[in-house]
Protein backbone atom coordinates (compact mmCIF):
# COMPACT_ATOMS: atom_id res chain seq x y z
CA UNK A 1 0.00 0.00 0.00
CA UNK A 2 1.32 3.66 -0.99
CA UNK A 3 2.11 5.30 2.09
CA UNK A 4 1.19 8.81 3.06
CA UNK A 5 2.19 11.80 5.11
CA UNK A 6 0.32 14.64 6.47
CA UNK A 7 0.42 18.08 4.71
CA UNK A 8 1.05 20.91 7.29
CA UNK A 9 -1.52 22.75 8.75
CA UNK A 10 -1.42 26.54 9.02
CA UNK A 11 -2.36 28.53 12.78
CA UNK A 12 -5.94 27.83 11.84
CA UNK A 13 -6.21 24.12 12.76
CA UNK A 14 -6.61 21.06 10.02
CA UNK A 15 -7.14 21.53 6.82
CA UNK A 16 -9.39 19.43 4.21
CA UNK A 17 -6.49 18.45 2.60
CA UNK A 18 -5.45 17.41 6.60
CA UNK A 19 -8.87 15.29 7.47
CA UNK A 20 -8.94 13.53 4.07
CA UNK A 21 -5.00 12.31 5.02
CA UNK A 22 -6.30 10.99 8.52
CA UNK A 23 -9.66 9.37 6.95
CA UNK A 24 -7.25 7.71 3.91
CA UNK A 25 -4.82 6.47 6.75
CA UNK A 26 -7.95 5.00 8.88
CA UNK A 27 -9.28 3.97 6.21
CA UNK A 28 -6.39 1.86 4.98
CA UNK A 29 -5.29 0.66 9.08
CA UNK A 30 -9.00 -0.66 9.19
CA UNK A 31 -8.22 -2.69 5.70
CA UNK A 32 -4.91 -3.79 7.25
CA UNK A 33 -6.52 -4.82 10.35
CA UNK A 34 -9.49 -7.02 8.49
CA UNK A 35 -7.38 -8.73 6.07
CA UNK A 36 -4.89 -9.70 8.83
CA UNK A 37 -8.08 -10.85 11.15
CA UNK A 38 -9.00 -12.99 8.16
CA UNK A 39 -6.52 -14.52 7.83
CA UNK A 40 -6.59 -15.66 11.34
CA UNK A 41 -9.87 -16.87 10.95
CA UNK A 42 -8.92 -18.81 7.88
CA UNK A 43 -5.61 -20.03 10.15
CA UNK A 44 -8.49 -21.49 12.79
CA UNK A 45 -10.84 -22.77 10.31
CA UNK A 46 -8.11 -25.20 8.47
CA UNK A 47 -7.07 -26.24 12.02
CA UNK A 48 -10.10 -27.55 13.17
CA UNK A 49 -11.07 -29.20 9.46
CA UNK A 50 -7.41 -30.64 10.65
CA UNK A 51 -8.81 -31.66 13.72
CA UNK A 52 -11.53 -33.09 12.36
CA UNK A 53 -9.75 -35.80 10.14
CA UNK A 54 -7.10 -36.64 12.85
CA UNK A 55 -4.54 -34.49 11.63
CA UNK A 56 -2.03 -34.67 14.77
CA UNK A 57 -1.44 -31.22 16.85
CA UNK A 58 2.71 -31.25 15.74
CA UNK A 59 1.59 -31.61 12.11
CA UNK A 60 -1.09 -29.03 12.47
CA UNK A 61 1.27 -26.46 14.13
CA UNK A 62 4.05 -26.92 11.16
CA UNK A 63 1.10 -25.96 9.09
CA UNK A 64 -0.56 -23.15 10.64
CA UNK A 65 1.76 -21.67 12.83
CA UNK A 66 -0.38 -21.93 15.82
CA UNK A 67 1.59 -23.11 18.80
CA UNK A 68 0.46 -26.61 20.07
CA UNK A 69 -1.08 -25.30 23.48
CA UNK A 70 -3.69 -23.16 21.21
CA UNK A 71 -3.99 -26.38 18.66
CA UNK A 72 -4.72 -28.46 21.69
CA UNK A 73 -6.87 -25.74 23.83
CA UNK A 74 -9.03 -25.37 19.87
CA UNK A 75 -9.36 -29.61 19.89
CA UNK A 76 -11.17 -29.06 23.68
CA UNK A 77 -13.44 -27.03 22.67
CA UNK A 78 -14.46 -28.50 19.51
CA UNK A 79 -14.96 -31.83 21.97
CA UNK A 80 -16.58 -30.31 24.34
CA UNK A 81 -18.83 -28.61 21.65
CA UNK A 82 -19.83 -32.16 20.42
CA UNK A 83 -20.45 -33.09 23.50
CA UNK A 84 -23.18 -30.57 23.68
CA UNK A 85 -24.14 -30.86 20.48
CA UNK A 86 -23.15 -27.63 19.48
CA UNK A 87 -21.08 -28.65 16.29
CA UNK A 88 -18.87 -26.10 14.39
CA UNK A 89 -18.69 -23.19 16.71
CA UNK A 90 -15.28 -21.36 16.70
CA UNK A 91 -13.83 -20.13 19.80
CA UNK A 92 -13.03 -16.27 20.14
CA UNK A 93 -9.89 -15.11 17.95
Amino acid sequence: MKKLSPLKSGKSGLRVDDIDFYIEMGRQQGIEVGIEQGRKERVFEIARKMLAEGVPAKTITEYTDLDEKTILSLKKSMDQNETNGEGGVSPDL
